[in-house]
């Protein structure tokens, strides 16, 4: 019983992750105006989800943090530094301009993307209630009881 106690605390975490790959996705589809590339726009932000974002996530989680902005960061460099190390490894930027432009425009989406993600993960898991407030912040009834 402890165990499935356990898997049931973990169920918002993990379904977090899958809420954080599907938005970009969709949102990648609806730029792209054709939903047949649905399963592949999935597969790739799935595959950063799991092997970036499930550990990133999991650390957030020991912390205890709960704070939008950290999460924002690391969304956006999951989203931009695969595929900007995947360019700058495999193309010959130093000579073109024009190619570090395209390679900078492309990990700028990537990120956003990422950061999209991130944010869905993140509300996902408010929306859960998940994250306990930090003993440094202060609720507005916390004010409003101080004076």
């Amino acid at each position: 019983m402890n165990r499935l106690r356990r898997l049931l605390r973990l169920l918002p975490w993990g379904g977090s992750l899958l809420v954080g790959a599907l938005f970009p996705a969709a949102l990648f589809v609806f730029l792209q105006g054709d939903g047949r590339l649905f399963a592949a726009a999935f597969a790739v932000s799935g595959l950063h989800a799991l092997i970036l974002g499930a550990p990133a996530l999991a650390m957030y989680r020991e912390s205890g943090g709960h704070r939008l902005l950290p999460v924002l960061g690391c969304g956006y460099l999951i989203g931009a530094l695969p595929i900007g190390s995947a360019m700058m490894l495999g193309g010959d930027f130093k000579e073109s301009g024009a190619m570090m432009r395209l390679g900078l425009e492309v990990m700028t989406v990537a990120g956003g993307f990422g950061t999209l993600g991130a944010l869905a993960c993140w509300l996902t898991l408010r929306l859960a209630g998940q994250f306990r407030p930090a003993e440094d912040e202060r609720t507005l009834d916390d004010m409003a009881d101080r004076g």
